[in-house]
């Protein structure tokens, strides 16, 4: 199989709004923040690069990483109200320009191990052509799960897309390309964004 750059990029710089008073990425998973757990899982994977996209509440979160700081790249969105689209694109702007595909992974999914990332890239790797329009996707019937994998030919597009909340216009215009993950693993459809959300996913992990 042959190997490719992958450039991850995890977006933390929400609001987390949804879950009242307290940060989720703060929450904990076991013995670690749900943070921390997420990165210790992405440098455990066959990904080449991390990029760690900070905003709300950087400086608690930036304790919370500290002992992977010599395995990640972490750059500050100083517009992460602006919401989710304007983090993909802070990280998409510190990637290697080297690598042959990002990852757009969020930060609030921690039922996802090394391994199902690892799938992704098999997967990606499996149906790749260089320079096309390559698009690995999870989906259980009609969801839609992350993480994202895109080719880097797509990087312009993604950079000048004007929505909000993530890039799916970006994705829609190139469904037909899409190579589709066919998996109904929960760790690729769970994520969290509130109390009750927390409550039933730590019962699955």
């Amino acid at each position: 199989m042959t190997e490719l750059s992958i450039s991850a990029i995890l977006c933390a710089a929400g609001q987390s709004v949804r879950m009242g008073e307290n940060n989720k990425l703060l929450l904990k998973i076991g013995d670690l923040s749900m943070i921390a757990h997420m990165i210790k899982e992405l440098v455990s994977s066959n990904i080449t690069e991390i990029i760690v996209v900070l905003g709300h509440q950087q400086h608690l979160i930036r304790k919370e990483i500290g002992p992977h700081l010599n395995k990640i790249k972490i750059v500050l969105n100083d517009e992460f109200e602006k919401g989710q689209t304007s983090s993909i694109q802070t990280g998409i702007r510190h990637i290697n320009t080297s690598c042959d595909a990002i990852m757009i992974c969020l930060s609030d999914m921690p039922l996802l191990r090394a391994h199902h990332y690892n799938q992704m890239i098999g997967h990606f790797i499996q149906n790749h052509r260089p320079g096309h329009v390559d698009i690995t996707r999870p989906v259980c019937g009609v969801q839609p799960g992350h993480p994202v994998l895109l080719d880097r030919c797509m990087i312009p597009e993604l950079l000048s897309c004007k929505e909000q909340y993530g890039c799916r216009s970006v994705i829609q215009k190139h469904r037909e390309k899409m190579s589709i993950y066919k998996s109904c693993d929960t760790a690729f459809f769970t994520d969290i964004d509130s109390p009750e959300d927390m409550s039933a996913t730590l019962l699955l992990k």
